[in-house]
């Protein structure tokens, strides 16, 4: 998908097939073939459910071979390359499921420091996304995909602070 005003392209892109016998076949015939010097890596995007869909969850878990280990729905993706934008990398991540936060944090001068934090409201979607997207390129750099550590949350905040002697900060709001 070129970027607005610019011929260079994000390194991704999303096909709406309006039949799955069609998009076996698109798949077949694409992935790994060459695209004006670069191989294309094909894969299906699957856009998770949420998770009260009756019997849903189940299936996925066992199509996909997920394991119920992980509990985390928060993702550090790391080596974005400069140009990319916070909308671009929402754009990206939000074929996967439904994202609490995005957090991309930025320099002094302005410009982002080159990883994102991706909060999904299911840890499922999460997982979804981090599979997903665990071997693509954006604007030329491949994304380094981990999970990130949960210890945002109001009983690691609460013993932090006892720890420390000190009361939790209120997490502020981003407007």
């Amino acid at each position: 998908i070129p970027k607005k005003n610019n011929t260079l392209s994000m390194g991704f892109g999303f096909v709406q097939m309006s039949n799955p016998n069609t998009c076996k076949l698109a798949l077949r015939r694409v992935h790994n073939s060459t695209l004006n010097g670069h191989v294309l890596e094909v894969k299906l995007s699957r856009k998770v459910a949420s998770a009260t869909a009756k019997g849903s969850d189940a299936k996925r878990k066992e199509v996909q071979g997920m394991s119920t280990e992980r509990k985390n729905s928060k993702i550090i993706v790391r080596n974005i390359a400069f140009e990319a934008t916070k909308k671009e990398l929402k754009q990206l991540f939000s074929s996967y499921g439904q994202i609490n936060s995005l957090r991309l944090p930025k320099k002094f001068d302005g410009n982002h420091r080159g990883f994102a934090f991706v909060d999904f409201v299911t840890n499922q979607e999460a997982r979804a996304a981090f599979e997903a997207l665990a071997t693509t390129h954006l604007y030329g750099r491949k994304l380094v995909i981990e999970w990130a550590k949960n210890d945002n949350n109001l009983e690691t905040l609460q013993q932090k602070a006892q720890d420390s002697g000190q009361e939790p900060k209120p997490k502020r709001q981003r407007k």
